[in-house]
């Protein structure tokens, strides 16, 4: 399978790009409207986290009808959830789960957490049939710290589900799995090639963003982020309980951040 998930990436095509990591956008309070104007007439280059914030997604599906060009990463679950002083809500893939207990029940192959997996796999597969001018990325897990054998396995599944989209292991330490593409956050990304690279965690408005840029030069998408991306608030509330407070000028402000990206 290891070879396999090289076979794809050098098959599908690589944009490279710059957007903004609009994670929290399946939110059902997430102003869809105005994200729409981040991006002018340009081609769309933003992603999100399928499972947490809500599992209809709107946003989500106005997104993929626009007929602009779209270049998308997604993650499909989150393992933010089970670190530091956040939990897990129940419908969430990590729910009443350690990443080493989900690895083990991955790395054997236990029907009842492949299923679990499945479902925002399968929500996201039939969210983007059919959809034109589409270049998608897809992480099975947002910043993982499940054990390699494990994330192989949801690659897998991926893959099976998604085969015209790239795979992208985006973990918390140590390295990506080969054949896909790295993705790790924060102002100083992957060494390695191909990469994506995300601001997420640290707050764009208080790094030097030339500084992420030389740093980030060699990955194929470069995204901007900051906590209100994630509807985050002082203290933690499940994603999809938060309240997406965020007005024309914050995207404007967005937009105008990733056009400079793109001329720096």
């Amino acid at each position: 399978m290891r070879a396999l998930l090289l076979v794809l990436l050098l098959w599908v095509p690589m944009a490279y790009a710059e957007g903004a990591s609009y994670l929290g956008l399946c939110n059902p309070s997430w102003p869809c409207g105005l994200t729409l104007t981040t991006w002018g007439k340009g081609p769309i280059v933003t992603g999100w986290l399928e499972e947490s914030f809500g599992s209809r997604c709107n946003c989500a599906n106005r997104i993929l009808k626009d007929p602009r060009p779209k270049i998308i990463r997604v993650h499909l679950t989150n393992l933010t959830c089970v670190r530091g002083n956040r939990f897990c809500g129940r419908h969430e893939f990590m729910f009443g789960f350690t990443p080493r207990r989900m690895s083990r029940r991955l790395i054997t192959g236990n029907r009842r957490v492949i299923k679990r997996f499945e479902k925002p796999l399968r929500r996201f597969a039939q969210r983007i049939a059919g959809v034109q001018n589409l270049e998608c990325y897809v992480s099975p897990s947002l910043e993982s710290t499940l054990h390699d054998d494990a994330r192989l396995k949801l690659l897998q599944l991926t893959a099976a589900a998604l085969p015209n989209c790239r795979l992208v292991d985006n973990i918390v330490a140590g390295h990506c799995l080969p054949g896909t593409i790295c993705e790790k956050h924060g102002i100083n990304p992957s060494p390695h090639q191909p990469c994506i690279a995300d601001l997420d965690g640290v707050d764009g408005r208080q790094v030097d963003l030339n500084q992420y840029l030389i740093n980030s030069s060699h990955c194929i998408i470069r995204y901007y982020w900051e906590p209100k991306m994630n509807c985050i608030s002082d203290k933690f509330i499940l994603p999809n309980e938060r309240a997406c407070n965020l007005g024309r000028n914050f995207f404007k402000r967005i937009g105008a951040i990733c056009q400079s990206l793109k001329v720096s």
